[in-house]
C-alpha cells in the first residue's frame, strides 16, 4: 500500500515482482486446480524481504525502526519454533504408519509416491523390502527421476518384486494427480485388502493397506 500511496517505482516493481506468482497460483487453484505450492514460492522471498526492508527504512523513524524489531524478533523466533513443533503432525504422522507394520519374511513395503518414502526410512529397518511405485503422472513439486536415483529410492511396479504380503503407503494431497489415485483404486481392487489405518480429511488422504498377493497367502 505504501509503495502505491508514495509512487516509490523501484518499490513497485519489486512489489509486482513478489506478488504476481503469488496471484497467479492463487487464480489457477480457484479457476482450474489446486496448484499453490508454498515451495514452488520461496524463489519471491527475497523480493517480499526487500519490500518488507523497505517499508521498514523509508521514511520510519528511529523510534519506529526500534519498535518494529522489538516486535519483528519475537514472531520470527515463536514461528521458528512453532514449526518444529508441530511439522511432524503436518506430515501425517509418520511413525503412526512405522508402528502398525507388522513386517514379514515375503512382505514388500510399497510407497505410492516420494512423500512417504523420504520420511519413512529414517524409522525403518534398512532389511525391509521398500519400492515406489513408478508415477503414472508428475506430482506438483515431486522429485525428478535424478534425485529419486540419488536418493536411492527403488522405483518400479509391485509386480517387479516376488511378495506375499505388501504394505501400501498412501499419500494424497491437492498436489498429486488423480492418475495416482486412480492407479492406488486399481491395486486394492486387485488384490485382497485391509485397511489398516486411513485419515481423510477435505483436502489429503493419507492409508495403509495390507495387501495379500493372489493365491499366496491369502487368509
Amino acid at each position: 500500500g505504501r509503495a502505491i500511496v508514495k509512487r516509490d517505482r523501484a518499490a513497485l516493481i519489486i512489489a509486482l515482482l513478489a506478488l504476481t506468482p503469488i496471484m497467479f497460483a492463487v487464480v489457477a487453484s480457484v479457476a482450474w486446480r489446486p496448484v499453490l505450492l508454498f515451495r514452488a514460492l520461496m524463489p519471491v522471498s527475497p523480493m517480499l524481504c526487500l519490500l518488507l526492508g523497505w517499508s521498514l527504512v523509508d521514511g520510519v523513524t528511529l523510534r519506529g525502526k526500534l519498535a518494529a524489531s522489538l516486535f519483528g524478533a519475537p514472531v520470527i523466533t515463536t514461528c521458528l519454533i512453532a514449526y518444529y513443533l508441530f511439522i511432524p503432525a503436518q506430515k501425517g504422522g509418520i511413525e503412526d504408519y512405522v508402528k502398525v507394520i507388522d513386517y514379514r519374511a515375503g512382505d514388500v513395503v510399497y510407497y505410492v509416491n516420494e512423500g512417504p518414502a523420504m520420511a519413512m526410512h529414517f524409522y525403518t529397518p534398512s532389511s525391509w523390502t521398500q519400492i515406489m511405485m513408478p508415477p503414472p503422472a508428475h506430482n506438483l513439486g515431486a522429485l525428478t527421476e535424478i534425485t529419486r536415483r540419488a536418493l536411492g529410492f527403488d522405483v518400479r511396479p509391485l509386480d517387479d518384486v516376488t511378495w506375499t504380503r505388501a504394505w501400501v503407503i498412501r499419500s494424497s494431497a491437492p498436489t498429486t494427480t488423480l492418475e495416482e489415485d486412480a492407479a492406488v483404486d486399481a491395486l486394492l481392487k486387485t488384490y485382497t485388502h485391509q485397511v489398516v489405518i486411513e485419515r481423510k480429511t477435505d483436502y489429503t488422504h493419507h492409508a495403509v493397506y495390507l495387501l495379500w498377493n493372489v493365491g499366496v497367502g491369502v487368509p
